[in-house]
């Protein structure tokens, strides 16, 4: 097994529904108030969200992280049929470099709609055909229900509890009554095999090494 799974330079993966992209700086305008104090999205994510507009700006200025033990990714999720900015994904190797750990948000007028298990079929896509990684995995809060049934439904499974795992290290102030973010998370894993068959595969694939 070679040291390093394989590096993308750029990306883009259209479904019926959603299409992902590298993020821009040019984002930020469209993400800031789907997820600038939004409490039922921050309240599911690792992350204090953005303080101002151009902390979120500079945070899209690159979309690659570069590292000896892997690159991280970070894309836009997009609407296939007009563009719209519904939120973003990330696909992260460092310290993993052949397990892809994927995340992703959306705002939340776009919950409800197919469009996060879709952009999550397209994430393993990458991450299997373009990234040729071994495996899969994504870590999720107990509790959130849908990101549970997005993941088993895109051939996910529970591989470590969250009674099993060490506690987040992020710890932003969470509302009273919702979730508290610091605590720990459940860990589903995905193999190759695992892949659900029949799902049509991206409609666009654009890619560069």
């Amino acid at each position: 097994m070679s040291p390093l799974p394989l590096t993308l330079s750029d990306v883009l993966v259209e479904g019926a529904l959603v299409r992902l992209r590298p993020v821009r700086p040019d984002d930020a305008p469209a993400a800031f108030p789907l997820v600038y104090g939004v409490r039922p999205v921050l309240d599911w994510l690792c992350w204090q969200g953005p303080r101002s507009l151009d902390e979120l700006r500079a945070a899209y200025s690159t979309w690659r992280a570069p590292a000896p033990t892997g690159d991280n990714y970070h894309l836009a999720v997009e609407a296939s049929a007009d563009g719209t900015f519904l939120g973003t994904a990330s696909l992260r190797y460092a310290d993993h470099p052949h397990i892809g750990d994927l995340g992703y948000w959306l705002g939340v007028p776009h919950h409800g709609r197919g469009y996060g298990m879709e952009l999550v079929g397209l994430l393993v896509h990458i991450g299997f055909e373009l990234m040729g990684s071994t495996a899969l995995s994504a870590e999720v809060f107990p509790g959130n229900t849908a990101s549970v049934a997005i993941l088993e439904r895109n051939g996910f499974r529970l591989a470590r509890p969250a009674r099993a795992a060490p506690a987040a290290t992020c710890r932003p102030a969470a509302a009273h009554g919702h979730p508290d973010p610091g605590r720990p998370r459940d860990q589903f894993l995905m193999l190759p095999a695992d892949r659900p068959p029949g799902r049509p595969g991206p409609r666009l694939v654009r890619f560069q090494r």
